[in-house]
């Protein structure tokens, strides 16, 4: 099967730590804006003691409700005094399906084990973007996605209707459609420049990379945290389930956002998505192709600040590699900044602001504050940041390790071809701790293969892939890998892992049974990473069928050869020594 595949204001944003210094670029400053000559950076020149809020709601080209009436998008607004007098502000928008959740609404995520961001308040305004972009010359908007809160529609979960409820708004902006206030009059945003910017975490930040795709002109920069660039990725792995995610999801979701109107009109059109979400195979079909914002990654213009946490494991690091690496297929200005968190919003730190503040000033404004020339990549460890060119690091080596087995009858891992040989698993473990520890202890239901230790601290980045050709005892299995590092004591710390269904080994769009005895060959990616391997550890690859808690599980999965010859591992390394 194919996958789809220094002085720096970047490499400040740690944890706001560190101290951000000026820029020696000179501005493009506009008419009405007058940067500070020292760093570049429009300045907080206006009040938001008088500021302006505002409710509006946008007609939409869409009646995804199916009441004979083009659903209406309500959009929260603040912007500064000065544009009732001819001010024209560009603007900033954090869209968004979470706002006036219910208490109800939030106690149903925590009765289904739902992971929501804790740093997510269902409240207008309780971030730190309006007060701090405001008084620096901006709007800022916060669209209610169609069917939650204020606005009209069904929610469905990363559908074309969710990008279009975003999409009316920034058309209202650019004067393309209409909106009125709440008692009926006309609202027209004669404020707005045509220069937008998105931002937002977790499905906040999905709509912009939507909306993004679209190839809008309006949309210049948005900052995708935490975000999702696949909602297939999302719920499944590889033509397996998600666990959590792998049941009647789709539904869930647009249930759990949905405003009382909505959960009233829209049971019939979410109980068909379910029907084409296919939660029997877990097979790529037309449903998740329209929710898979890396087809149109060809339409992406706007600048792209990816921000993601190494252990997020609610929207894993799946969604920014597969984006970073197709946005680069087409020559998107992007950067990258990778921190230890889990599924958080750093970006409210000193340094996170400055950072998000250069580069909506630099696209938005057109400020040219060299942020553009700073490093492309900051990885932020906890107690150091590195800075790169690219992702993964240019310096680095594409490496293939070949599956082998020892003396010991360990499998190892090895840079030449391995003789001919299989290692075979049987059964499924049952938890974590037993596909990874006593590395050097065969096991039935798991096997590792390690490395010789490491000459030197190894920097490891980017996706990693295995080629795994294998033979099943049934027509159906399972199959999960985890990377990890061994310490000299056998220890292991976790890199990463994901799982894939044999089935699925020409494509994801079509499972075929396998043949019980015959030779298969699968590949696919473990989700990207960027660690450092330190000297003297090996590097191990764990196989086992069904992964505890990562797949769903397939009950015939039974015995599993794994031939060494032709099973490979491929990574990219530094060697740091």
């Amino acid at each position: 099967m194919t996958p789809r595949k220094s002085r720096s204001l970047l490499a400040a944003a740690l944890a706001g730590s560190l101290v951000v210094t000026g820029w020696t670029a000179n501005a493009l400053a506009q008419p009405h804006e007058q940067p500070n000559p020292e760093n570049l950076a429009s300045e907080p020149t206006h009040s938001m003691d008088d500021a302006i809020y505002e409710t509006v709601f946008v007609e939409s080209s869409m009646d995804s409700d199916g009441d004979g009436q083009l659903d209406r998008i309500a959009v929260e607004i603040v912007r500064p005094a000065a544009t009732e007098q001819g001010l024209e502000v560009p603007v900033i928008a954090q869209p968004s399906p979470y706002y006036d959740l219910s208490t109800a609404q939030i106690a149903m995520a925590s009765e289904y084990n739902i992971p929501i961001d804790p740093n997510m308040d269902p409240r207008h305004f309780s971030g730190w973007f309006h007060d701090y972009f405001v008084p620096r010359g901006y709007a800022y908007i916060e669209p209610e996605m169609q069917g939650t809160a204020q606005s009209d529609g069904c929610p469905t979960t990363g559908g074309v209707e969710d990008t279009e409820s975003i999409v009316a708004v920034v058309d209202w902006l650019a004067g393309r459609t209409s909106a009125t206030y709440a008692d009926g009059s006309e609202a027209v945003a004669d404020w707005a420049e045509p220069s937008v910017g998105m931002i937002g975490t977790s499905y906040n930040g999905t709509l912009p990379n939507a909306v993004a795709a679209t190839g809008i002109d309006e949309v210049k920069a948005i900052v995708p945290v935490a975000a999702i660039s696949s909602w297939y990725d999302y719920t499944r792995a590889e033509g397996i389930g998600l666990r959590g995610w792998d049941s009647g999801y789709v539904k869930w979701l647009a249930n759990y956002v949905a405003n009382p109107e909505a959960r009233q009109a829209c049971q019939g059109l979410w109980d068909h998505m379910v029907e084409d979400a296919d939660d029997v195979t877990y097979d790529y079909n037309d449903f998740w192709a329209e929710r898979d914002y890396l087809n149109t990654a060809h339409q992406v213009h706007a600048g792209v600040l990816h921000v993601h946490g190494q252990s997020d494991f609610n929207v894993n690091t799946t969604h920014t590699g597969r984006w970073w690496e197709e946005l680069a297929q087409h020559d998107v200005e992007q950067k990258l900044w990778l921190h230890p968190g889990a599924h958080v919003d750093p970006t409210g730190s000193a340094a996170g602001r400055e950072l998000v503040h250069a580069w909506f000033d630099h696209f938005l404004k057109g400020i040219d504050n060299g942020i553009l020339d700073e490093p492309d990549v900051i990885v932020d460890r906890g107690n150091q940041s590195d800075p790169y060119d690219n992702w993964p690091n240019p310096a680095g080596e594409d490496i293939t390790f070949y599956l082998g087995e020892g003396a010991d009858g360990v499998g190892t891992l090895g840079i030449e071809p391995s003789a001919t040989g299989t290692h075979t698993v049987s059964g499924s473990v049952s938890t974590e701790a037993q596909i990874v520890s006593n590395p050097a202890e065969i096991r039935d239901n798991r096997r590792v293969f390690l490395s010789e230790p490491v000459q030197g601290p190894q920097h490891l980045s980017g996706i990693v892939e295995v080629d795994l050709t294998f033979t099943s005892s049934t027509s159906s299995t399972a199959l999960s890998a985890v990377l990890v590092s061994y310490d000299p004591a056998g220890n292991a710390e976790f890199i990463t892992y994901n799982g894939a269904d044999g089935k699925n080994y020409e494509s994801l769009s079509a499972q075929q049974p396998l043949v019980p005895g015959q030779t298969y060959a699968m590949n696919f990616q473990l989700e990207p990473r960027d660690v450092i391997i330190p000297d003297g550890h090996r590097i191990g690859l764990a196989l086992v069928t069904n992964h505890p808690t990562l797949t769903t599980n397939d009950p015939l999965s039974d015995v599993v050869d794994f031939h060494l010859q032709h099973s490979t591992l491929d990574l990219n390394l530094t060697s740091l020594s």
